[in-house]
């Protein structure tokens, strides 16, 4: 950047949900790696008589900063006031979802290919949702991470099944020292079972209400490799952007979904290996070859909106 440029003005809208605003801080850092930006985040309360007041202290605030050049959010409580920031201020808006309000209210819509079933314009189709990992961590073969969901709609959760395969992982990999935590869907008794396993001595444990934010994060750019249960999709694919050799415990489906070809997509181009593969092979795959979406949206972001010779729009 020229000392005649200015930063980047970005506006995120975030609606407090963790996953959601880890996609928009993945985005917001990937265009950081890009250019000099200046980043302002709203976090409007849930509260309608309280939102009404903080709105009026907001836009006090925001008509003395820079029009924004970037306004992004996700989730669908983000929507109404993505759509008041462009309105009031101007800006490209970006959308890290299929949206619940009209498509062309939105610059840009970001949707993982699970959401995302027809071609239309001002869409940018995504491999999983995004996420800040990145695969520059020192990956340490000695260190392991396992990532331990919960039942949901997509999977028939089988808990003897999952504890056989993390029982086959400890015993083939003696020398590692594994770290595991659990989800808010995890069942007491599978917690039950992580516990056992953490007294004796085989494992680290760390429930979930114990982890900060970013913890995920900094154990996967710190281990080697990953194992993460079928159930739990995103982090599969945080895991994968990591750079770690990652492993899926597996599940039965509970029907054929765009999720599941998600993730046979990824086995199938070697960035990810399910359970039985690994357990008669007896190698996990490398974790060369990773993920980088944030990064591939935000160089899209920067040609077409903010680049001197914008390519074509697609």
């Amino acid at each position: 950047m020229t000392e005649t440029e200015s930063p980047l003005e970005i506006w995120c809208w975030l609606d407090g949900k963790p996953g959601h605003e880890n996609q928009t801080r993945g985005l917001v850092k990937a265009i950081q790696e890009l250019r000099m930006c200046e980043v302002r985040e709203w976090s409007p309360p849930v509260s309608i008589l309280e939102r009404y007041r903080w709105r009026r202290q907001w836009q006090d605030l925001a008509d003395a900063l820079p029009p924004p050049a970037l306004i992004i959010g996700a989730g669908h409580g983000t929507h109404r006031w993505i759509r008041l920031s462009k309105k009031r201020y101007g800006g490209n808006t970006v959308v890290l979802m299929k949206p619940s309000w009209p498509s062309k209210w939105f610059d840009l819509r970001v949707i993982p290919e699970h959401d995302h079933r027809t071609d239309s314009k001002g869409v940018l189709v995504t491999r999983g949702v995004l996420n800040g990992m990145t695969p520059e961590g020192e990956h340490h073969s000695k260190r392991g991470l396992m990532l331990i969901g919960g039942p949901c709609r997509h999977v028939l959760w089988d808990q003897e099944c999952l504890q056989r395969q993390i029982e086959v992982i400890l015993k083939r990999n003696p020398s590692v020292q594994w770290v595991v935590t659990n989800s808010r869907r995890t069942p007491p008794h599978m917690s039950h079972f992580l516990r056992k396993l953490h007294e004796s001595g085989r494992i680290h444990w760390f429930p979930v209400e114990k982890t900060h934010q970013g913890w995920v994060a900094e154990q996967l750019s710190n281990c080697g490799q990953a194992w993460v249960s079928a159930d739990s999709v995103s982090m599969v694919y945080e895991s994968v952007s990591s750079g770690a050799a990652t492993g899926l415990m597996e599940l039965e489906w509970a029907g054929k979904s765009k999720l599941q070809a998600g993730l046979e997509s990824l086995e199938a181009d070697g960035l990810l290996m399910p359970f039985t593969q690994w357990e008669s092979e007896g190698v996990l795959c490398s974790g060369s070859a990773h993920l980088n979406e944030a990064r591939r949206v935000a160089e899209w972001i920067d040609a077409r909106w903010f680049s001197k010779h914008p390519p074509p729009y697609e």
